[in-house]
C-alpha cells in the first residue's frame, strides 16, 4: 500500500513555487504478513464482491505458495543436517572398524611372529639335542 500526501506552498514574494512532497510507504514484511493475510481474508469473506474475492484469492494463493516454499526450504536443510550427521556417524563407524581391523592384524602378526620364533627355537633345540645325543651316545 502506498499513500502520498502533497502540500503545495506558493510564495508570491520571490515568484517561486515551493513544492513539498511527503511520501509514506507501508511495507509488509514477512512476520507482519501473516497477520495481514488473516485480517484481509476474514474481512473479504464477510464483505465479498467480485473484485474483493479476486483480491482475496490472489493473496491466499500467494501466501500458500510462499508457505510451501519456506516449508520445502526448511525440510531441505533438515535432511541435509540429518544426512550429514548420518554420514559422520558412518565415517566414525568405518574408522572404528578400520582401527579394529588394524589391531586384529597387528595381533595376528605378533602371534605369527611369536609362533615362528617358538618354532625356530624348538627346531634349533631339537637338532641340538639330536646331535648331542648322537655324538655322545
Amino acid at each position: 500500500m502506498l499513500m502520498i500526501l502533497r502540500r503545495v506552498n506558493n510564495n508570491n514574494n520571490n515568484n517561486n513555487n515551493n513544492y513539498y512532497y511527503y511520501y509514506y510507504y507501508y511495507y509488509y514484511y514477512y512476520y507482519y504478513y501473516y497477520y495481514y493475510y488473516y485480517y484481509y481474508y476474514y474481512y473479504f469473506y464477510y464483505y465479498c464482491c467480485c473484485c474483493y474475492c479476486y483480491y482475496c484469492y490472489y493473496y491466499y494463493y500467494y501466501y500458500y505458495y510462499y508457505y510451501y516454499y519456506y516449508y520445502y526450504y526448511y525440510y531441505y536443510y533438515y535432511y541435509y543436517y540429518y544426512y550429514s550427521y548420518f554420514y559422520y556417524y558412518y565415517y566414525y563407524y568405518y574408522y572404528y572398524y578400520y582401527y579394529y581391523y588394524y589391531y586384529y592384524y597387528y595381533y595376528y602378526y605378533y602371534y605369527y611372529y611369536y609362533y615362528y620364533y617358538y618354532y625356530y627355537y624348538y627346531y634349533y633345540y631339537y637338532y641340538y639335542y639330536y646331535y648331542y645325543c648322537y655324538y655322545y651316545y
